[in-house]
């Protein structure tokens, strides 16, 4: 939770210093930074994550297995997209933007965002939905 309340800090410091110099800030400017300081920071994970990683024993890395529910399913899926992608994903389904907003922050159109949200959903179906013959048999015995 400190880690949030810290990212937010570090947008709201930033937006802070724009407005003392007189600028005129937006909520998609807001939304913009909160990305950048967001992507920032999963970058640092990412190579914290790396390196600890390569500092572990092989048998400890393999230790790290996650249960198999559907929810860890779908949050292994996205945090495997590229960056841009799981942007998106948090904007539209954790921040609760509306395609217009995040075509806005990520200064970009309406139908691009929703374009590239059907692309990453197809991309998502395959890893998150049973396999076909699963699902049958799930039919079949329900």
């Amino acid at each position: 939770m400190h880690e949030a309340e810290d990212l937010a800090m570090a947008v709201f410091e930033l937006a802070w210093k724009r407005v003392r110099q007189g600028e005129q800030i937006g909520l998609s400017w807001l939304y913009r930074c909160a990305r950048n300081v967001v992507g920032n920071e999963y970058q640092r994970r990412d190579r914290n994550r790396r390196l600890q990683l390569r500092l572990v024993s092989d048998y400890q890395a393999n230790a790290l297995v996650f249960p198999e529910e559907r929810n860890v399913e779908l949050v292994a899926a996205v945090q495997c997209l590229p960056l841009a992608e799981r942007e998106l994903v948090a904007m539209i389904y954790w921040y609760d933007l509306g395609a217009k907003e995040a075509a806005d922050v990520l200064g970009t159109t309406v139908a691009t965002v929703k374009m590239r949200i059907s692309r990453i959903r197809r991309k998502l179906r395959p890893q998150i939905s049973p396999p076909a013959h699963a699902a049958k048999k799930a039919n079949r015995n329900g």
